[in-house]
């Protein structure tokens, strides 16, 4: 489990490579998986790919997505984080 916020506010494309979230503003920049624990994209002009959300969620980190009036609006957890969702899939 990581320790590390990361923190959106401007505009940006969040991608994977090598077990790495890889943040690019202009400028790249380049975070291992297992450091997060929480990503807050804060803004609406940012583009995530299906790759790394997979990945954030493997790794344990949960994602929250906020509108325009920064307040969250969605939060994207890890499946099997808790034991009850791990028991009622397989009954789905």
């Amino acid at each position: 489990m990581g320790w590390r916020t990361l923190h959106i506010a401007h505009p940006a494309r969040l991608s994977l490579r090598h077990d790495s979230l890889v943040l690019d503003n202009g400028e790249e920049y380049t975070i291992p998986l297992s450091d997060l624990s929480c990503v807050v994209i804060e803004t609406r002009q940012a583009t995530l790919t299906t790759p790394l959300i997979d990945a954030l969620a493997l790794s344990g980190a949960v994602t929250y997505i906020c509108d325009e009036k920064h307040i969250p609006s969605c939060v994207l957890l890890p499946f099997h984080a808790h034991s009850r969702q791990a028991g009622v899939a397989p009954l789905q």
